[in-house]
């Protein structure tokens, strides 16, 4: 029996094929945004890959995002939530209360606020975080501490402690930020709240802010030349910071908002742009951090070239900036010091790499020890 064949492959979908990819007016239909909005939201949730003539969105992404977003009836405005009720995570998951809860608990995704009757539960969102002015424009940061704060109570066999906060800010919004930023992890006094289950109650003695980048080099710093350049390569941020004689020029302190995400970003849009498909980040993570990997050939050359390229802009920066590259000495910190040991052209004695990724932890710990001990507060 011979079976005719359909000259349109819709015929077989019943005229529904699901795109992976959407044009702009396509998703602000789908999404019932502005286009505008479409453009913010798909860039937060780094599904925009723009081609010469267009800009495509990455659907699943895209619908990912938007679950974790939220549009006020009155005004219309969206707005995203990085943690959920129980309830709220049952509806977007599509799973019951009771499964819901064991899943979160099971991914070390729970944080219960005050007592179990009046108290709320919040998971954390699949979707990164997105870059915020400040870290006190919602509760956040606030949330990742307590969660931080149980880890280290549990680890020392603790549920019950007064709590002493070392903690950091960006290089040049540290000054103009510092105050807000202690009132902000400050504002509960006291704490009572459960963590994958188990109760613990704080509370805050006092918190100690620090700037990033000075705190992650604060040990070498007595060792440094007469004049060194320390390089701070995080996720969003690229933090450049003079020590003069021993000491940090902060009028000479810079920031660069174009970290590992915009190279991240930008690799998966090069790969959209010449082989039609994209690669999952932490795999990209990975050649980063190791300069190697098993992943087809063409697609590694693609991240290889583009991981190269920003590599190259790091350098070109610092060089705008008037430090010469051959005599200057640099050092490399945060999680970026790896990709530029891995990929730089920069061979030379001056230039070397603290490939330790929580150097700026422990940099607060020790200068929150330093002032503790200064005021008799620590023996």
């Amino acid at each position: 029996m011979a079976v005719q064949l359909k000259h349109d492959i819709r015929g077989y979908h019943a005229g529904n094929i699901s795109k992976r990819y959407l044009r702009e007016a396509e998703a602000a239909d789908e999404f019932e945004l502005s286009s505008n909005e479409v453009i913010a939201y798909a860039t937060a949730a780094g599904a925009l890959y723009r081609l010469p003539r267009t800009s495509l969105i990455h659907r699943e992404r895209m619908e990912t995002f938007m679950k974790h977003l939220y549009k006020i009836p009155i005004s219309g405005k969206v707005i995203e939530k990085k943690y959920v009720r129980l309830g709220e995570a049952s509806v977007i998951y599509s799973i019951g209360r009771h499964r819901m809860i064991e899943m979160a608990r099971a991914a070390g995704a729970v944080y219960k606020l005050g007592d179990g009757a009046s108290g709320k539960f919040y998971k954390v969102g699949t979707v990164r975080q997105e870059v915020k002015d400040t870290k006190v424009e919602d509760d956040s940061f606030y949330l990742l501490t307590l969660a931080a704060v149980a880890k280290e109570l549990k680890r020392r066999g603790l549920a019950e402690a007064k709590v002493f906060l070392a903690v950091g800010l960006p290089l040049t919004r540290f000054g103009a930020e510092k105050n807000d930023f202690i009132k902000y992890l400050t504002k509960n006094k006291r704490v009572s709240f459960k963590y994958e289950n188990e109760p613990y109650y704080i509370e805050m003695d006092d918190v100690a802010v620090f700037p990033q980048c000075y705190a992650a080099v604060v040990d070498k710093i007595p060792t440094m030349a007469k004049k060194t350049l320390i390089v701070d390569i995080g996720s969003w941020t690229i933090d450049i910071m003079p020590v003069i004689n021993k000491s940090p020029d902060e009028s000479k302190c810079v920031t660069i908002p174009k970290g590992l995400i915009t190279c991240m970003r930008s690799i998966n849009e090069q790969c959209v742009r010449q082989l039609n498909g994209e690669v999952d980040e932490s795999e990209i993570q990975n050649i980063m951090r190791y300069g190697r990997s098993d992943i087809d050939d063409e697609y590694f050359a693609i991240i290889k070239a583009e991981i190269e390229d920003f590599v190259d802009k790091v350098y070109n920066s610092i060089r705008e900036f008037g430090y010469n590259l051959k005599t200057t000495p640099i050092v490399f910190v945060g999680g970026g010091a790896v990709v530029m040991k891995n990929f730089g052209s920069h061979d030379a004695k001056n230039i070397s790499y603290n490939l330790d990724v929580k150097a700026n932890a422990r940099g607060y710990e020790q200068l929150a020890t330093m002032g503790l001990k200064s005021t008799k507060r620590l023996s």
